[in-house]
């Protein structure tokens, strides 16, 4: 888990997620290390590389 999920247009469960995340800085800490894990893991230049390839690929373009 990266974070906490709240509805959209809802101030008040926005508010309660920080204030959870605030109150339990150890559950902040992890999200965090995770969220960071996750973005280092996943959206790598070569990642991004290989992603816009695929899109020309599948639009029979061929990149110069």
């Amino acid at each position: 888990m990266t974070g906490l999920l709240v509805g959209p247009r809802d101030p008040a469960a926005l508010a309660a997620a920080v204030r959870r995340l605030l109150e339990d800085r150890d559950l902040a800490a992890r999200l965090g290390a995770a969220a960071a894990a996750r973005a280092q893991e996943e959206f790598t230049l070569e990642r991004m590389a290989d992603g816009i390839a695929a899109v020309y690929a599948e639009l029979g373009v061929t990149p110069e």
